[in-house]
C-alpha cells in the first residue's frame, strides 16, 4: 500500500503510525530514546542487563533470533552477548536503508553471526525465510506492541507461532504525569517526530499541509489505558490530496499513534487467543515495565 492510498483511507481522522519511520523519522526516534523523560528505553535496557543471562538460558544455544521493529539494533547486543553460540539474527524493520546500515555495523562486531535483515512491517504476514529447524525465538522490545489494537496484536502473535519462544517488552500502567512527559518532552523532539509525518505526506503523497498550522498533542486516555499522540490544527484550513479536499476546523486533531499501557487482565486474553502462554517475566522494581517470555 502506498502512503497516498493509505491516507485516502484514513484522513481526516487518522494517519497510521507506521509512516513515522522514514530515514528522518527513524533518526528522530533514536533521539527520543535518549531523552530523560522517555523512560521505556532506559528501563528496558536495565532489565536486559540485569536478566539477559536468565533470558539466554531459556532461549537455549544456537538459536535464530528474529527482532521485530529492530531500529538501530542496540538492545539486541545485550541479548546476543549473553546467548550461547547464536546462529542467526533476522532484524525486521520497515525503514530499509536505516536497517541495512545498522546491520552492516552489527556484522563488524559479530563476525560469526549470520545476519539476515527483513525489510517489512511486523503487522504484515511477512516471510521469516527459515530454511532449517533451528531454535527460533522472537524478540520484540520497546513496548511497540502497545501501538497496536487487540485484533492486530492477536494476528501478529498468531503469525509468530512459527517461532518457538517470544521475548516481549510491554509498558505497564503508571502515574499520568510520567506517561504524558514521556510523549511530550521539553526539547520538542517528539513534536518534531510527530510533525515529520506531515512533511512526509507532502513530499511522498502529494498533500499540502502547512506545517506551521499544526502542533503536537499528547493525551492520556484512561478509559482505553493508552497515551494518544495527535496533530492538532492551529487554525481552520483545508488539505488536498489527489482529487479530495479535507476540511479541518481550529482544534481538530489527527490521531497518529496510540501507546497502550498494559495490565495482566488486558494481556492474558491476547496471549490465549493467539496460542501463547506466559512462561516467565522480569519487572522493573521502580518504573512499572516488563519483559515477558512466551512459549
Amino acid at each position: 500500500m502506498s502512503f497516498q492510498s493509505d491516507l485516502l483511507a484514513t484522513l481526516p481522522g487518522r494517519i497510521n503510525s507506521w509512516w513515522f519511520y522514514d530515514q528522518h523519522g527513524s533518526e528522530l526516534f533514536e533521539q527520543i530514546t535518549d531523552l530523560p523523560e522517555y523512560y521505556p528505553t532506559r528501563t528496558e535496557t536495565a532489565l536486559l542487563h540485569r536478566h539477559a543471562a536468565d533470558m539466554a538460558t531459556q532461549i537455549g544455544p544456537r538459536a535464530t533470533l528474529v527482532e521485530y521493529g529492530a531500529g538501530s539494533l542496540t538492545k539486541v547486543r545485550i541479548l546476543l552477548d549473553a546467548m550461547t553460540s547464536p546462529l542467526r539474527y533476522k532484524p525486521l524493520d520497515v525503514s530499509g536503508e536505516f536497517l541495512k546500515s545498522a546491520a552492516n555495523d552489527l556484522r563488524r562486531d559479530y563476525l560469526t553471526l549470520d545476519i539476515q535483515p527483513i525489510i517489512a512491517s511486523f503487522t504484515d504476514a511477512f516471510d521469516f525465510g527459515f530454511t532449517d529447524g533451528t531454535n527460533r525465538v522472537g524478540f520484540f522490545p520497546g513496548s511497540t506492541i502497545g501501538n497496536l489494537d487487540d485484533a492486530t496484536i492477536t494476528a501478529l502473535l498468531r503469525h509468530a507461532r512459527a517461532l518457538d519462544k517470544f521475548l516481549l517488552g510491554v509498558d505497564l500502567v503508571k502515574d499520568t504525569d510520567t506517561l504524558i512527559a514521556a510523549y511530550n518532552d521539553a526539547q520538542g523532539i517528539t513534536a518534531r517526530f510527530n510533525l515529520n509525518l506531515l512533511h512526509r505526506a507532502n513530499a511522498e503523497a502529494g498533500t499540502d499541509f502547512n506545517l506551521e498550522e499544526w502542533e503536537h498533542l499528547a493525551v492520556w486516555n484512561a478509559k482505553e489505558s493508552q497515551i494518544e499522540m495527535h496533530l492538532r490544527a492551529r487554525s481552520g484550513q483545508s488539505v488536498t490530496l489527489a482529487d479530495q479536499t479535507f476540511p479541518f476546523a481550529k482544534g481538530d486533531t489527527i490521531l497518529t499513534e496510540i501507546s497502550r499501557k498494559f495490565t495482566p487482565e488486558i494481556l492474558a486474553p491476547l496471549f490465549a487467543a493467539s496460542g501463547w502462554a506466559l512462561r516467565d517475566l522480569w519487572v522493573d522494581p521502580h518504573t512499572p515495565y516488563a519483559l515477558l517470555m512466551l512459549d
